[in-house]
């Protein structure tokens, strides 16, 4: 039996767009807010810390680059490149360093997800 399990918990606000997502593991709980106009995010990691997201040039999901301050509080761009269905399929840095790569199968769903500094290299099951 797994020890840590997985779970999601999603709010709406008034007008039925995501505002809020709890993401737990364990006893641990990440929560993601979003801003009703899709431009910003912002995750409370369970060390108490927050990271900010502020997409550049559209939302989530139509921006070409995301302004990301971590929780280290160092501001940095980041560079999102879709493929034709606008899936995200990699993220570069300013010196065009690729720092995360994802795959999706002919479904849309999310095969394998690979940090630059191997903090996180995720493998799907289907």
């Amino acid at each position: 039996m797994p020890t840590n399990r997985h779970s999601s918990l999603t709010f709406f606000n008034a007008i039925s767009g995501r505002s809020r997502v709890d993401f737990v593991t364990g006893t641990n709980v990440r929560q993601k807010f979003y801003a009703s106009d899709g431009s910003a995010e912002i995750t409370r990691l369970p060390s108490g810390q927050v990271e900010i997201a502020i997409f550049l040039g559209g939302d989530a999901y139509s921006a070409p680059a995301v302004l990301h301050n971590n929780a280290n509080n160092q501001n940095n761009v980041l560079y999102l490149h879709r493929d034709y269905l606008g899936s995200i399929v990699a993220v570069t840095n300013q010196t065009g360093t690729i720092t995360e790569r994802r795959h999706f199968d002919a479904w849309g769903q999310l095969t394998h997800f690979w940090r630059l500094d191997g903090s996180e290299n995720v493998y799907f099951l289907p």
